[in-house]
């Protein structure tokens, strides 16, 4: 039998707390919301989610992909919501040992306010265990096992980042993942305008959105004046991107569908989106998280042959859908409660 292969995901886990109203209070104001509900977040939980989904739906015969989950949370004992987290990630099938519990902290969390007529949110972000993921983490046994592989653990296909832990981790362990063979994944979310030049060029894969990639070249005067998502926007991210180093890189571009390029290629091409019915959209939070798990998953099943990019985004967009119509990524998992 293949020996099976495993995406490992570094980075946050977060319980969102959403409250849906018919609009914002004013300052000192209170007044009745409409709905109330909990469920998994974190960019880093919700693309290992999506990693694991995707990887379930691997052709027979091929080796088994396995999904492990890095990060932090709260413990028992000092946070309510530590324990549901671990429960949200084994019901996936995701190896969850490699979390760390700290004691007197409180996991991650969002607080979410929903405007029922416009979609238009408002969040507040809480790191808490999240920001205690320091680089060094990466030093610590369990994480070493999970990441580089040890005499009874084979090294991970792929490690996929974003940017919901400091920002030292992600740079090491992208770093480390380079000198020990391992192709990285990042998504840069939240986008911040120094990451390091060094770090992008050692990306494999990068995917951003219309404003990360915005954020990510604001030092590039080439940009400047170009409305985005534009031709010659497109065109000048794509150069830049090309000028650092980077080697396959992925502008999602919403309703539109993506483009991308690699190394060996010449410009960019787009993968249109698949229409989803006004009527029929659920949810857009997970879209993009489910996006970057799937094109993940597609990268794993290439290794040993050439990676098809165009194939690996249509799989990304169809995928990206489904999740807009069943909020597949967050809603639908186990412990989430409406009230």
């Amino acid at each position: 039998m293949a020996q099976s292969r495993r995406i490992v995901v570094l980075g946050s886990l977060n319980t969102d707390l959403v409250t849906v109203t018919s609009r914002i209070p004013l300052a000192g104001e209170t007044f009745t919301a409409i709905s109330f509900s909990t469920g998994p977040g974190g960019k880093g939980q919700n693309q290992a989610v999506g990693c694991a989904r995707a990887a379930t739906n691997a052709e027979s015969g091929e080796a088994p992909i396995q999904v492990a989950m890095l990060g932090a949370t709260g413990t028992s004992e000092h946070d309510q919501l530590s324990d549901a987290l671990h429960a949200t990630l084994k019901a996936e099938g995701i190896d969850a040992s490699g979390i760390e519990r700290i004691p007197h902290i409180s996991s991650g969390t969002a607080t979410i306010l929903v405007e029922e007529q416009t979609g238009q949110n408002r969040i507040l972000v809480v790191p808490g265990a999240n920001g205690k993921v320091n680089a060094s983490f990466l030093q610590k046994p369990i994480f070493k096992s999970k990441l580089w592989g040890d005499s009874k653990n084979p090294k991970a296909s792929l490690l996929v980042l974003q940017l919901e832990i400091p920002l030292e981790t992600v740079v090491e362990a992208i770093s480390q993942a380079k000198s020990h063979g391992i192709p990285v994944l990042l998504n840069p979310a939240p986008a911040i305008s120094n990451i390091p030049r060094e770090t992008l060029r050692d990306v494999d894969h990068l995917i951003v959105n219309e404003t990360e990639a915005q954020i990510l070249l604001s030092n590039h005067d080439e940009l400047v004046g170009l409305e985005t998502t534009t031709k010659d926007w497109l065109h000048q991210v794509f150069l830049s991107f090309a000028k650092i180093g980077v080697k396959n890189l992925v502008v999602t571009l919403g309703e539109k569908g993506a483009c991308y390029t690699s190394s060996s290629d010449q410009g960019y091409d787009l993968v249109s989106a698949i229409k989803v019915p006004a009527e029929d959209i659920v949810d857009t939070t997970a879209a993009g998280d489910t996006f970057v798990g799937v094109y993940a998953v597609e990268v794993v099943k290439s290794q040993g042959k050439e990676l098809n990019l165009r194939k690996a985004i249509e799989q990304a967009c169809k995928a990206s859908a489904l999740t807009v119509q069943k909020a597949g990524a967050i809603q639908s998992i186990p412990y989430g409660r409406d009230y």
